[in-house]
């Protein structure tokens, strides 16, 4: 009988059909899941907060505590000078409670770009006195900028390993 051998054909055909779409379904799951989700990571913060406002971040409480634009550094035989057309930006953010034990990185963004902190990059900034450059130092922690006058920040991104966002303060 040829219509059921047709019939079994189909069945089977929808069978396999069935076992390639759980298969593709699954590997997408636990092949391309994970690097989407750490990549969403890299763009989206875990916590946003306003300027002003305070947030606890690892068993520490972090707050804004100055934005400074320098135009002009002291004079000095040797030493760094921003250049022509560019601007230095501290932020200096004020930090309560045990340093982190993992090491960080901080990005001014305006929505669209992103400027490395300058200590990260090796061109080294004097810091205020009383801050330090390092998250796994206690105390005030400060990030320099250097970009063009032209800029508009409108928010500072920490970052931890892997790049990952783990704070957003708006400036």
């Amino acid at each position: 009988d040829r219509s059921g051998a047709v019939t079994r054909l189909w069945v089977r055909n929808l069978v396999a059909l069935a076992v390639v779409a759980v298969a593709i379904v699954i590997l997408g799951v636990f092949e391309l899941y994970p690097p989407v989700s750490t990549y969403r990571r890299t763009i989206e913060p875990d916590l946003t907060v306003r300027r002003g406002a305070s947030v606890p971040l690892r068993g520490q409480t972090w707050r804004l505590g100055s934005v400074r634009r320098i135009t002009a550094l002291p004079k000095k035989v040797f030493g760094p000078s921003i250049p022509m057309g560019a601007l230095l930006i501290a932020v200096t953010l004020e930090r309560s409670g045990p340093p982190i034990e993992e090491p960080c990185v901080g990005f001014l963004t305006d929505g669209h770009r992103r400027w490395r902190d300058q200590a990260s990059s090796g061109e080294s900034f004097p810091v205020s006195p009383d801050a330090t450059g390092f998250c796994s130092r206690p105390g005030p922690l400060q990030f320099n900028f250097l970009l063009p006058s032209d800029v508009a920040p409108t928010a500072l991104d920490i970052t931890g390993s892997r790049d990952t966002i783990l704070l957003r303060i708006t400036l």
